[in-house]
């Protein structure tokens, strides 16, 4: 390069694209290689060279482009500007337009560019009008990006200000509008001007910026505007091409082929050409034919005017030009007339002898002046005209269907070639092979030796291939060179698409019509919101699989989640692996920032002897004290080898000698692979395996898997609490030995006698286990992974032989964590006798006779356990179970065959490795409910399985039982018999009424896992040298989101849990649960392929809730060890008091209540602040313990929410935020996942079948069980039920457990201390009992007793009360121990509300029909009494219960005989309080009257509509006599109620309300309340806290005018102060007055406690 001249100068004009290729580099003149007579919009770019002398600056430049005019632009163009930034460093960009573009259109328009390359689209110009806003560009470029509903972030120029919604565009001609997908500090590219600085830097000839495009037509059928791909038919004439792609017939259509138009661009495709499609005439009797039809085709070219070019079909040889632009919307100015070429224009009418291309443009009249502005770019400063508010971008296309974009070209083929057979070779031709320049075909069987660099060529046979000519001949001379020459092979091009799996290439088979993702998405079979495509950065041009090119690589992936407008940002970083001959692989990060050392480690593995890792990409920023690369979404990485120094210096000089083998000692080499070299290279570790290679030898991959390592340990252990320098006493003196200054040269001697020459770095070592009497270490190099373990066992003579057993047992369990790859070694001392004979596994040195020590070290050690073998017995016992004609699985072998196969259990047992057809099955989707069944969601899958592979598996599951029990947390349920969802819930209901008592504030957040069973890591379950491989487990963890940051640390974390090892579940059975997963697969029902899974516990297999359990249970032992340490666990305060079980235990903490894979996490705390803070960072630790076993939470008010105590405010804290919705939540955090979740706070929530609520009752869980029980009622009451022609047994048995099992579900738990709620479950208990009978008369229904008596069930409270004695005696045998101790905590505090305080009830309940029960009633606490009970019989009570129901029965059929002889008695109890003479309130309207007053109120508001008093006065939830605020009408009518005071005022304050208004303000009220009577338990909503409104009240008529002279009072002053009638005051004080009080009744005992008929 000649310093001081510019070799190189782009010349974009507008609406170009890309770049053609300029080959001379000795041009004195901008030459393009395609000169053209169109120079602005829609046309591609043209490159040029010229010689500029630097010192004479970019104006000589630009004018220097614009003197060339007709030359290069035909006259059509004026102005130049240089582009703003610059794409490209060290080459000029320039775009050249003309100056009537300013003056075009209703406000002008102004040349500009638009770079869509970060965001899937291309870089192209195009002209834009003046005063564009941000929604209009939107709208214009979106459809060209990948990005369908995230933010685009854009950049006009060089501003660093953001264009921003609601902006107008302000811009200069040749600026570049700059698409970003996130908001990034705009770093612009140098500008033009820079390019003339004397320090400037100008780009080589070989590096000129060229894009190789996908050959193109454009073609234009019916208004709309479509892309032809050349590849996409390779064997197909143009002609059916086009109609293939509009699906038209090529015998009714026209095709035409536009000349002149060479060099259209459409927003960054070059298109060679113009093909225009119209339909032909249908042929009639008046049609003439086509033979003497003459079809006229026009393409008008209006790309100089800033338009694309649009074609017109005629049958004149005369085009009328107004007519012409005002269809494409062209103003002309009143300045320039139209010129056009093409044709002769006779205006207003352009003439031509045949089908044309017409070329439109401006040119200034004769008679008028210039414009006053300077600028050509510049508007007239007379057109104050506005622009138009929907006027969108010149360049918009307004078809139906756009072109693709960049991401869109699809160049590939979709008829099945793979590549490996060329395209034109029938699969059964026959064929020759030709090697090299050698004209003759090889001979079969011949054997050819193959030199790097020979060319093989496959012909069909008889083809004579002509001598070829070398390289180094034709660089001899100049001649001969073919500048037009194509590439050798396939042209066709297509798209190279990395996915989650393995990669496809991919072509769209009719893409007009549909865009690049749906197409993609349909392809991989993915749905469209889950996909995210990238292309790399920088684009990736010269890929090619199997000879087959590659127009993009791009990456697909599901594997980033949008559940935002705005997700955080994950990486995708592509590694080019080609240059180490191993293709391309991809990543993703979850930060820009990635270590250069972590990748170094990555690719060290492979790396052959004597060359180093090199790494080349983006530069290198310093993150955190780390050299990383700052990548960019879809940033490519290129990995190379490099020969490292002393490879260079040894030269070409081969060694091919092997390793000796024979040695005695092979050193391993483990040293530092730490790199201390400027550049990014890292060196392997030198092998004892390895050979040098030279140079010329290319490239070694080393595969450890297929080429084993033999290594030779010497090992020596040292008790360094007895070395010392020869001292040979029994004590050592202080100063001697080790505890000297110069113990480590003590160490450094003995190693030397023991010729130990090598040693490890300690970053390579890694203590995994240490106690008194042992130590662990890893020792972790890229060529070595070993475990050692020394081991000084204690002696049986000193402890018990148990102590022994435990030891080694631990040992065992610690050395089933190593990593997978790792061997271990043992070096156990003398108190451990191995035994004197020399095995494998047992080394010679210091060979003892066997001791029992040494025993339990073989035993613990052994991997066989006969326990863990299946036996025939078992085997038979599994088949007894399934019940008989069970359906066969997928191998149509019934359960009885099973037995036949007792060979293949054995052999699955001992040899680990059960049948293929046993690791899997077919996957039935099952709707969850009935309005789920046509949705995609709500479903359940169950497994279709052999039923020889089920009853393996039960067996199997059978062994881990015993110790999933003891390992388990004590509130896990839902594994084992005994503990029940109704014992959880109760829990949860008890602690929630115990806080109350106890005046503090409480949570109980709920989660639950999406898909629990299908997303659980299950490779924690087994030891890591179980698993499959560890690049399969980092994959996995990083396939579930967990950022690259965490993964080191996470993975780590997980590679030392061995859940199974930590239950002590022996190591054969951890062997049979370990294959039970590898090679695990499902398929869909009636679909053929096999899925592999890698996660999840294979949900449906008999195995799988005990394996989920013991993963559960170790992320439950985890999480709360994480709640302590942050003091956050759950406390359990004790109570004052004797217990009931004195051998209960007393836990003071409260652990996750869990039942499968939903679980709770309770707390309370003295004040609202401290219970937020404590529940916000507990809900974290356990959100992110859950992402680390791979478990996904979702976050709804029915899923994972937080339900606050009634007396909690919302409003008072920072940690409560609304959503958009209004809901309240609280904003949690995942440290793995770096995510923030907000957590819904509700007043209700469904756990476990229950209903739990803010203020802990249980209205809304009775109201729900019956609205369960009465919708499957009532279909079926009339025409089964109660039908008549039915048998009543059946009618009975049917109803009791079809209906009632719905409403007494977890009746047990209930707490109905308060009457309200006991009598209405009692009134639905029998409401729907009723449905036996037929109601004949709307005012009278049978009787309660008769319902009960053809029910043959026992009374409400006897119902209650069985149910309490059954679930009890559950309690009492299974615990959990924590409600145990809840329910004797509650009784001792508060009896009258507890559960157990229920009891007293049931006691008395059974009292009136069993005497036993009547003896309990004497003791001092009759609950006590019953509860110690069970400690005798646990039965005991239960039958107590069925005794007085079948007591209560004989009573009802004695009534039923008394009712048939005397018809008047119906009432089951005899006399009557009082007559209704004595009654004292009487109602005004029908005389009647009633005891109380509220009985009275109730009949008038039912019968009459006459309303209460207090409702009349409450229009808000709102006292407007106190000032008291109670949220809802309800509560402030009943408060106006209970207050004579503000009644009193609020008659003198309002009028009263009419009936409508009333009804009116109480709708919402009502409407919540209906909802709740039908079972909508979610539109419960808590009663908060009364508030008080601070200010004056509304004052009475005495207060406002009672102090006024009656002169300064005015009519207007009385007319609007109101003033209550007499009437109003009479009725409203008599109301008052009139208040009744009950006091204590004569007969409060219940209905129920007397015996019918007595």
């Amino acid at each position: 390069m000649v310093s001081g001249f510019l070799y190189f100068v782009i010349v974009v004009r507008t609406a170009g694209c890309h770049y053609a290729f300029q080959r001379d580099a000795e041009s004195t003149g901008v030459t393009p290689e395609r000169l053209r007579y169109s120079a602005t919009g829609h046309n591609s770019a043209v490159i040029g060279t010229a010689k500029v002398d630097r010192s004479a600056g970019s104006t000589r430049l630009l004018s220097d482009i614009l003197d060339l005019g007709d030359a290069l632009y035909s006259g059509l163009y004026d102005s130049v500007v240089p582009i703003s930034p610059q794409r490209h460093p060290g080459y000029a960009m320039v775009m050249v337009f003309s100056s009537v573009l300013a003056h075009c259109g209703a406000t002008g328009h102004i040349p500009i560019i638009i770079d869509l390359s970060r965001v899937g689209g291309h870089y192209f110009p195009t002209v834009l009008p003046h005063g564009i806003t941000f929604e209009q560009f939107e709208a214009f470029v979106r459809p060209l990006t990948w990005s369908h509903v995230e933010d685009l972030f854009i950049y006009i120029g060089r501003s660093p200000v953001l264009f921003r919604p609601g902006m107008c565009a302000d811009m200069q001609a040749g600026e570049v509008f700059t698409v970003l997908m996130q908001a990034e500090p705009w770093d612009a590219l140098p500008s033009f001007e820079d390019l003339f600085e004397p320090d400037a830097a100008w780009g080589p000839i070989e590096h000129i910026p060229r894009n190789l495009t996908t050959p193109a037509f454009s073609v234009t059928h019916d208004g709309h505007r479509y892309l032809l791909f050349q590849a996409d038919y390779p064997h197909s004439t143009v002609a059916a091409a086009v109609c293939s792609l509009l699906r038209l017939d090529s015998q009714s259509v026209s095709l035409h082929a536009c000349e002149g138009v060479a060099d259209l661009d459409v927003q960054g495709t070059a298109c060679a050409g113009v093909i225009m499609v119209e339909p032909l005439p249908r042929q009639g009797p008046d049609t003439p034919p086509r033979l003497f039809r003459r079809d006229v085709f026009v393409l008008n070219d209006l790309r100089v005017l800033g338009q694309k070019p649009f074609p017109f079909y005629t049958h004149s040889l005369e085009v009328h030009v107004p007519s012409i632009l005002a269809r494409a919307h062209c103003c002309l100015p009143d300045s320039y007339d139209i010129t056009v070429r093409g044709g002769s224009l006779e205006w207003p009418d352009i003439r031509f002898e045949s089908s044309a291309t017409l070329v439109y443009g401006m040119e200034l009249r004769a008679d008028s002046q210039a414009f006053d502005s300077d600028d050509p770019s510049e508007p007239d400063d007379d057109d104050d005209d506005d622009s138009h508010p929907d006027e969108g971008p010149a360049d918009d296309d307004s078809t139906t269907a756009p072109e693709p974009d960049d991401a869109a070209l699809p160049d590939h083929d979709t008829d099945g070639d793979t590549g490996q057979r060329p395209r034109r070779i029938g699969s059964g031709a026959q064929v020759a092979v030709f090697l090299g320049g050698d004209p003759r075909a090889l001979r079969a069987q011949q054997v050819v030796h193959l030199s790097t660099g020979d060319a093989i060529t496959i012909a069909t046979l008889g083809t004579i291939l002509g001598t070829g000519v070398s390289l180094a001949a034709m660089l001899l001379s100049n001649a001969g060179w073919d500048d037009e020459a194509q590439q050798p092979g396939r042209q066709d091009q297509g798209f190279w698409v990395m996915t989650d799996t393995v990669p496809e290439r991919f072509a769209l088979e009719n893409f007009q019509r549909l865009r690049f993702r749906q197409d993609l998405a349909a392809y991989l079979s993915w749905p469209l919101a889950a996909m995210t495509v990238r292309p790399t950065v920088p684009r990736i041009r010269d890929h090619q699989d199997n000879g087959w090119p590659s127009s993009a690589v791009l990456v697909a992936t599901r594997q980033i989640t949008r559940p935002t407008r705005r997700p955080p940002r994950q990486f995708i970083v592509v590694f080019d692996l080609r240059p180490v001959l191993n293709g391309l692989e991809w990543c993703l990060f979850d930060t820009p920032y990635v270590a250069r050392s972590d990748l170094l480690e990555r690719f060290t593995v492979d790396c052959p002897l004597d060359w180093e890792v090199s790494i080349t990409g983006p530069p290198l920023h310093h993150q955190s004290g780390e050299a990383c690369f700052l990548v960019e979404d879809g940033q490519v990485l290129t990995v190379e080898y490099k020969l490292t120094d002393q490879a260079t210096s040894r030269g070409s000089r081969s060694s091919d000698e092997d390793v000796d083998d024979s040695a005695s000692e092979t050193e391993a080499d483990a040293t530092d692979s730490g790199d201390s070299s400027p550049d990014t290279t890292a060196r392997p570790p030198r092998s004892a395996d390895r050979r040098s290679r030279s140079p010329r030898e290319g490239h070694d991959r080393f595969d450890n898997a297929s080429r084993p390592v033999a290594l030779f340990y010497t090992l020596t252990s040292k008790d360094i609490r007895g070395a010392n320098d020869g001292y040979t006493g029994t004590t050592i003196p202080k100063g001697r030995g080790l505890l000297t200054m110069g113990k480590r040269d003590v160490l450094k001697r003995q190693f030397l006698e023991a010729k130990i020459r090598h040693t490890v770095s300690l970053e390579h070592v890694v203590m995994t286990s240490c106690s008194a009497r042992h130590i662990q270490v890893h020792i972790e190099t890229p060529r070595l992974s070993l475990t050692i373990l020394v081991a000084h066992a204690p002696k049986i003579l000193d402890h018990d032989e148990s102590v022994v057993k435990s030891f080694w047992r631990e040992r065992a369990q610690d050395l089933a964590k190593r990593p997978a790859r790792a061997d271990y070694i043992i070096l156990a001392d003398a108190n451990s006798h191995m035994g004197s004979v020399e095995t494998a596994a047992v080394g010679p040195h210091g060979a003892e006779s066997e001791n029992r020590e040494g025993q339990l070290f073989h035993r613990e050690r052994s991997v066989f356990s006969i326990a863990a073998v299946p036996t025939l017995a078992h085997l038979e016992r599994q088949l007894q179970t399934a019940k008989y004609g069970k359906a066969c699985g997928p191998d149509a072998a019934p359960a009885q065959c099973a037995r036949s196969m007792y060979a293949i259990h054995l052999k699955a047992s001992l040899s680990l490795r059960e049948p293929t057809e046993w690791r899997g099955g077919a996957l039935m989707c099952l709707a969850k409910r009935a309005s789920a069944a046509l949705n995609c969601t709500a479903f359940r899958s169950i497994l279709l399985a052999n039923v020889t592979a089920k009853a393996h598996h039960r067996m199997l599951r059978d062994k881990p039982a015993p110790h999933y029990a003891a390992y388990k947390t004590e509130l896990q349920s839902g594994q084992l018999p005994g503990a029940g969802v109704d014992s959880l819930a109760l829990l949860v209901r008890t602690y929630q009424l115990r806080a109350q008592h106890l005046r503090q504030f409480y949570a109980i957040t709920y989660f639950d896992v999406k898909s629990a069973f299908y997303r659980v890591i299950r490779q924690v379950l087994f030891p890591s040298h179980a698993r499959e491989n560890d690049a399969d487990f980092l994959a996995l963890l990083h396939g579930i989101g967990v950022p690259s940051s965490a993964l080191p640390e996470l993975a780590q974390h997980l590679q030392q849990m061995a859940v199974l090892a930590d239950a002590n579940v022996p190591e054969h059975v951890m062997s049979q649960t370990a294959d039970l997963f590898r090679g695990s697969w499902f398929r869909l029902d009636a679909c053929g392929p096999l899925v592999a899974t890698l996660r999840g516990t294979r949900p449906g297999d008999p195995l799988a809730d005990l394996l989920f359990a013991f993963t559960f249970g170790a992320y439950l032992r985890g999480a709360e060890k994480a709640l302590c340490q942050g003091g956050l666990q759950t406390r359990n305060p004790p109570f004052q008091g004797a217990t009931i079980w004195p051998d209960n235990s007393s836990p003071s903490e409260i652990g996750c209540i869990a039942w499968a894979d939903d679980y709770t996490h309770l707390q309370m705390a003295p004040t609202v602040p401290r219970l937020l803070a404590c529940v916000s960072k507990a809900t974290s630790i356990l959100v992110t313990q859950a992402t680390s076993l791979g478990m996904e939470l979702t976050y709804e008010r029915d899923k994972t929410a937080i339900l606050l105590a009634a007396t909690c405010p919302r409003q008072a804290s920072e940690l409560l935020q609304q959503d958009t919705e209004g809901h309240w939540g609280m904003r949690v955090q995942d440290t793995i996942a770096q995510a923030t979740h907000l957590v819904p706070v509700v007043d209700s929530y469904r756990h476990l079948g229950s209903i739990t609520v803010a203020n802990g009752g249980v209205g809304p869980e009775i109201q729900f069980r019956f609205s369960q029980a009465q919708g499957a009622l009532k279909p079926l009451k009339r025409r089964l039920f109660a039908s008549p022609q039915i048998p009543l047994e059946l009618r009975r048995t049917l109803l009791r457990s079809l209906i009632l099992s719905r409403f007494v579900f977890s009746c047990a738990t209930l707490i109905l201390q308060v009457k309200q709620y006991r009598r209405r479950w009692g009134q639905l208990y029998l409401q729907l009992w009723r449905g036996l009978c037929r109601r004949t008369s709307d005012s009278k229904q049978v009787h309660s007793y008769e319902v009960l008596r053809q029910a043959q069930a026992p009374s409400p409270l006897l119902a209650l009360a069985y149910a309490r004695s059954i679930f009890l005696q559950r309690v009492y045998q299974h615990g959990p121990d924590t409600l145990r101790f809840l329910l004797q905590a509650h009784w001792n505090e508060q009896p009258s509300q507890s559960w157990l305080g229920q009891l007293r009830g049931d006691i008395r309940a059974v009292a009136v029909y069993v005497p036993a029960a009547q003896h309990l009633e004497a003791f001092d606490s009759p609950v006590r009494a019953l509860c110690e009970s069970y400690d005798e019989d646990p039965t005991w009570w239960p039958k107590q219960v069925r005794k007085a129901s079948e007591a209560f029965q004989r009573d009802l059929q004695v009534w039923a005989d008394k009712l048939k002889t005397s018809p008047d008695i119906s009432s089951g109890r005899a006399g009557s309080d009082a007559s209704p003479d004595t009654f004292p309130y009487e109602c005004s309207v029908c005389k009647a009257s009633f005891k109380l007053r509220k009985h009275l109120a109730t009949h008038q508001a039912r019968a009459h509509n006459m309303y209460s008093v207090a409702r009349h006065y409450v229009p808000l939830p709102f006292c407007l006599a106190c000032h008291g605020f109670y949220h809802t009408i309800t509560r402030t009518q009943s408060h106006v109620k209970r207050s004579p005071k503000c009644l009193a005022r609020l008659v003198h304050v309002i009028p009263p309300m009419p009936l409508a208004a009333i009804l009116e303000a109480e709708d919402y009220d009502r409407t919540q309340r209906r909802k709740l009577r039908h079972g909508s338990w979610q539109a419960f909503i808590a009663a908060a806290p009364a508030l008080v409104a601070f200010g004056p009240r509304a004052p009475i008529f005495s207060e406002a005018l009672g102090a006024l002279d009656d002169d300064t009072v005015t009519i207007g002053r009385l007319q609007r102060q109101y003033r209550p009638s007499a009437s109003t005051l009479r009725w409203v004080m008599s109301y008052i007055e009139g208040a009744s009080k009950e006091g204590s009744r004569a007969g409060t005992a219940e209905f129920w406690l007397h015996r019918p008929g007595a």
